[in-house]
């Protein structure tokens, strides 16, 4: 933990914007609290990603299909949506390609029992972050998120860094 701390006295000192420090010493999310979209009607991913997410500061806000999906990135900005492939509602693609068209177009990874180069060429076409593999382990999905995370405050940084001079 002194290692830690340090490590986070010492990024401040720099002007690197502040991390939470989980109990390992490891950044464990954003100093702010990310929204994070987590769509599912799995129960057991819903617990797995809460675990993992409750470690961070992590804000998630809980959908079980893509219309409440839909309606809630509609109406709250997230950074990161995590969205199951087999959602009830409509087909995955289609979710996506609406969520890019949300407020603040999250990072989105999808949860899906399998992947192959296909269905992440075809996520990745329709604009989606990355594809989360079940069984969830708290490492990889952990690391996934805060990527996911750090990819769309580039992308947002630069949107409102562009030459139309918007905000």
């Amino acid at each position: 933990m002194k290692h830690a701390l340090a490590t986070l006295l010492r990024n401040l000192r720099g002007g690197a914007q502040p991390v939470a420090v989980g109990d390992t010493g490891r950044a464990a999310g954003p100093a702010t609290a990310a929204r994070v979209l987590l769509a599912t009607g799995r129960e057991d991913d819903r617990t797995d990603l809460r675990d993992i997410l409750s470690k961070g500061r992590w804000n998630v806000v809980e959908a079980g299909d893509w219309t409440e999906a839909l309606h809630l990135a509609g109406q709250e900005g997230f950074s990161v949506a995590l969205c199951d492939r087999d959602l009830p509602g409509m087909d995955w693609k289609e979710g996506v390609r609406r969520l890019r068209l949300a407020r603040h177009s999250p990072a989105t990874i999808l949860l899906s029992s399998v992947a192959d180069p296909y269905l992440w060429e075809a996520l990745v076409s329709a604009g989606a972050f990355d594809v989360l593999t079940r069984p969830i382990r708290g490492g990889e999905a952990e690391a996934m998120i805060q990527f996911a995370y750090t990819h769309w405050k580039t992308g947002q940084a630069g949107r409102r860094a562009g030459t139309d001079g918007q905000p």
